[in-house]
């Protein structure tokens, strides 16, 4: 396959790294004098050309937006003076939520010509490897130099803590005095807008958004959890090969969202292909065994290009996609021969599958307005041409003018629009194809050979002539059921972790090294009993000096899988580990003595899906719902001036109009946000997952999708939901425990990663779904529902920033609760007067402390037959419920007393009110009952116990 490599063009590469540098990094430090650092850095590089101020100016006008134009510059005089002096008054601020300002906590002085040389010999240390690289190699040497800059120099000057800054140069301002967003997004914007003005045929820049699909329908055709992996990880990979394109023909600068960014397969790249691996080593990012690209992104590029760079970036998916089934069609050839049916089915089942889609906008001038409102919606742009002629009006001065950028959340809206529109068209791969039909994917054939004249055209699995063959020469047995057979589209994603893993080229190598340890759905649903008997199983007399944990939980849970068997199912061959008969009786006698100590409870046999997704994340991304107004953006002491009678009157005459109205969108910001998305899924998603003992399957943006054991997974979506809300967080180098900590108020420089993360506002929130269901329920069938559950239930009828818990039992029917995340019971309840204990308490944490009454852990646990009172009370307690709503508690510490309830750690007032608030509903204006809440509280406070039981502590 032909991979695109760089754009030969050296010049190409140093004019964009000049624009780039046409602000230093530490500009904030110490605005005077930056065009003389500015040049200083440029030289350091290697010389390179001097940016001509009439490339970069409306670049620079651009990317800021709006930020700069209402706002005062330096003067002389108190009164008029709009500038900030960022050592002496170090605030950042956030883009989008309602955060106070960040404080910088500077233990000691800042010298910033000290700070200005220890940058400039971290740059000639690091250019001495880059030069020793590329010698007689000038244009892959200008493509590594300025993807070093972009993408390197921020953490090699973070990690040797250069100037004392450590994390913060990940953060400084591109204006102090708006420092809501860093130095690196807006002058990655420049360098990528100049590029498109010089490439573009009308001097103009686009945006694309580029999209592939299907994407549930691709991932969800799973057996087995690590297909579901697996597909995840391909349909990222497919992001990355377009995204490849952009960065390779037109540099990384180009991509807006998703960040790239510390993206492992973009790092990888990289390192390997421009020689920076001596920056990344390997094992220094914890993410990349996770799929981490949606399957959508979005880029500049140079106006006029747009369907050329469309059909260039749809070209690169498609011949990377057959390529992987080329290497595993041959590597399956390579087992069982060559067949020329097989070989053209495998072609044509691999062609045409995906549905690639873009849409282009160019940025959207003032010119632009009337087609705008026909367009899209007045909360799109009422606000932004509102605020632009009101800053005209504030500055005659033609300097200081409007530019694109000033609508930039318009142009993303309707580049947005226009995608949304074409995916109205029906999208239709063909007509299901004829024979047999594949296991996971029911639309098309299995692959088999010719069947000849005279063959049987519809043989059992077993004597199917292809699926025999590649069986009985494949390993591991657990790849394949005794009955199973697919298409080529579902044998790609069940081996791909072979082909790649072997193949140290391919970008998916990396992610593929520890695939054979990716649990079962059987194995993950025992983590909590494989604690449990951990050490009774190494002590036991089968186990042997060579035997490994991770192996050992492979065997037991493969046994524990195939004692369904004789509970009435059918027997199949190993899904989990497959073991000579030796090792199956000896394992056998291990789980036999050890079940006797430690039997398995009914919810050992189930497992959960965490599903999560950001709440109107297009509407942020619009502008919309930004939280972030100008007063909370602006520095501090620039809006106290603001306010002040002796400041410059036409300042402060627009000013006292606009301060507490919401931000408008620009460029960096949306860039900022873009940055945000990624350190959330890439730093702390998988730090909380992990902490958790859970697996995470995917986590894109604000897209998670995740499986752990059921006692966990509460806690890990909690945390997960409260992380993305952080205004500020720091991310210490090395940091292996879930950064749940608080959030940050003030800060004290060190090395390390400081992030700005989505922020606090009404309508910023991420919504999730809770699946416990047996880990033999089909996994297709089971991430079906975690979806519908996400969508229906915590979405539209939780309401968006909701948490929905469902536990599907087998053969039992389902169960839900759902809650907001703070949400509050009904205050007709009056539960703060009944017992002031649970004055604060959410519904959330009620819930928590019924499951964990249920389970025992708190005490005296509640009687499960409490439950089926309660059901049969259900028409008397909705109807205290309507006539005396605060009597509700009260009926029920009555039943506590009858039950004998409430001697340990919660009195029956106490419990009696965490019941009323969970089983109590109010739908717009009427009390409901619910009992459900209450059969899911019990089993997971049981899963909960089993947790606390291993691990001897509190839950």
């Amino acid at each position: 396959m032909k991979r695109i490599s760089f754009r030969a063009d050296g010049d190409y590469w140093d004019r964009k790294l000049s624009h780039y540098i046409h602000d230093p990094p530490d500009k904030a430090l110490k605005i005077m004098g930056h065009k003389e650092r500015s040049k200083i850095l440029a030289d350091a590089m290697g010389q390179l050309p001097a940016p001509n101020p009439d490339d970069y100016n409306r670049a620079d006008w651009i990317a800021s937006g709006m930020d700069r134009t209402p706002l005062p510059g330096y003067h002389k005089n108190a009164s008029l003076n709009g500038a900030i002096d960022f050592l002496s008054d170090p605030f950042l601020t956030h883009p989008t939520g309602v955060q106070d300002p960040l404080r910088i906590d500077f233990e000691e002085p800042v010298e910033r010509e000290k700070a200005f040389d220890q940058l400039l010999a971290v740059l000639h240390e690091d250019l001495i490897h880059l030069s020793e690289k590329f010698h007689n190699a000038r244009d892959s040497y200008s493509a590594a130099r300025f993807h070093y800059w972009h993408h390197v120099l921020r953490k090699r000057l973070a990690e040797k803590n250069v100037g004392g800054l450590g994390g913060l140069w990940y953060q400084l301002p591109a204006d102090t005095r708006i420092p809501d967003h860093s130095i690196w997004g807006h002058s990655q914007l420049v360098s990528a807008l100049t590029t498109c003005f010089e490439l573009s045929p009308t001097k103009q820049a686009s945006l694309l958004v580029f999209s592939i699909t299907p994407v549930q329908d691709f991932i969800n055709r799973a057996r087995k959890l690590r297909d579901y992996w697996t597909g995840s990880l391909i349909l990222s990979w497919l992001t990355f090969e377009a995204m490849r394109h952009v960065i390779c023909s037109l540099g990384s600068d180009h991509i807006v969202y998703p960040s790239p960014m510390n993206q492992p397969l973009v790092d990888n790249f990289l390192s390997r292909e421009l020689g920076l691996e001596w920056l990344w080593p390997e094992g220094r990012n914890r993410s990349t065994k996770v799929a981490s690209l949606p399957n959508k992104f979005v880029c500049l590029v140079p106006t006029g290009l747009e369907e050329k760079t469309a059909e260039e970036l749809s070209q690169s998916v498609e011949d990377s996609w057959v390529d992987l089934g080329q290497k595993t069609l041959d590597f399956i050839s390579s087992r069982v021969g060559r067949d020329e049916y097989l070989e053209k089915q495998f072609e044509r089942q691999m062609a045409d599958y995906w549905d690639m889609r873009w849409a282009s906008c160019p940025l959207v001038s003032e010119s632009k307005k009337e087609s705008v409102k026909k367009l899209l919606h007045e909360t799109i742009w009422q606000k932004v041409f509102e605020f632009a002629k009101s800053s005209r009006s504030l500055f005659p001065d033609s300097r200081l003018r409007v530019s694109e950028g000033s609508f930039y959340g318009i142009t993303h809206a309707l580049s947005q629009a226009f995608l949304a529109a074409g995916k109205s068209r029906r999208w239709d791969r063909g007509s299901a194809e004829g024979g047999i039909k594949c296991a996971l994917h029911g639309d098309m054939e299995i692959l088999r050979y010719h069947w000849g004249n005279h063959g049987d055209k519809n043989p059992r699995p077993g004597n199917d002539p292809f699926w025999k063959a590649l069986k009985e020469k494949w390993g591991p047995s657990t790849d394949f059921k005794d009955t199973e057979r697919l298409s080529a589209v579902a044998l790609v994603k069940r081996v791909a972790y072979r082909i790649c893993k072997d193949n140290p080229d391919h970008p998916l190598s990396i992610c593929f090294q520890e695939s054979e340890g990716f649990p079962s759905s059987t194995e993950v649903a025992l983590t909590d009993w494989f604690d449990l008997v951990k050490d009774h199983v190494k002590g036991h007399p089968k186990w042997k000096e060579n035997d490994s944990w991770p192996r050992a939980c492979g065997f037991l849970g493969q046994l524990v899988h195939e004692r369904g068997a004789e509970e009435g199912e059918e027997r199949s061959g190993p899904e989990i580990a497959g073991m000579s008969e030796e090792e199956h009786v000896r394992w056998k006698r291990v789980l036999t003595d050890t079940l006797k100590k430690f039997p398995l409870k009914d919810t050992d046999r189930y497992y959960a899906i965490l599903v999560m997704d950001g709440d109107r994340m297009g509407r942020l991304i619009d502008g919309e719902t930004l939280a972030s107004s100008w007063e909370s953006v602006i520095h501090p002491d620039l809006v106290r001036r603001l306010k002040q009678s002796d400041f410059d009157l036409k300042f402060r005459d627009f000013w006292q109009s606009w301060l507490d109205k919401k931000r408008v969108l620009s460029p960096a910001v949306h860039a900022a946000v873009s940055e945000a998305l990624a350190d959330f899924s890439l730093l702390a998603v998988p730090v909380i997952i992990e902490g958790h003992r859970g697996r995470l399957i995917y986590a894109g943006g604000d897209d998670v999708c995740a499986v752990l054991p059921v006692s966990e997974a509460l806690e890990a979506a909690r945390k997960i939901a409260s992380t993305y809300s952080h205004g500020f967080h720091f991310f210490a180098d090395g940091e292996r425990d879930s950064p749940i900590a608080s959030e940050l108020k003030t800060w004290k420089p060190m090395p390390g990663r400081l992030a700005r993360l989505m922020g606090r506002g009404e309508e910023i929130s991420i919504s999730a779904g809770v699946l416990i269901c047996h880990h033999k329920k089909p996994l297709s069938v089971a991430m079906s529902n975690a979806q519908n559950l996400l969508k229906k239930h915590a979405k539209e009828i939780g309401g968006r920033n909701s948490l929905a818990i469902e536990l599907d039992k087998r053969g039992g029917g389902s169960r839900r609760f759902v809650a907001k995340w703070d949400g509050k019971p009904p205050a007709e309840l009056g539960l703060a007067a009944f017992c002031s204990l649970v004055a604060e308490t959410n519904v959330l944490d009620h819930f928590l402390a019924v499951a964990d009454s249920f389970a025992d852990l708190r005490g005296r646990s509640i009687s499960s037959s409490l439950i089926y009172r309660l059901e049969a009370l259900k028409p008397g307690l909705e109807s205290i419920l309507c006539a005396a709503p605060t009597e509700l508690a009260k009926f029920l510490c009555k039943q506590l007393t009858r039950s004998g309830t409430g001697d340990g750690r919660d009195s029956k007032e106490t419990l009696a009110a965490h019941l009323a608030a969970v089983i109590a509903r109010k739908v717009g204006d009427k009390f409901a009952v619910s009992s459900e809440a209450l059969v899911v509280a019990k089993f997971l406070g049981e899963s909960r116990n089993r947790r606390v039981g291993q691990k001897g502590g509190e839950p």
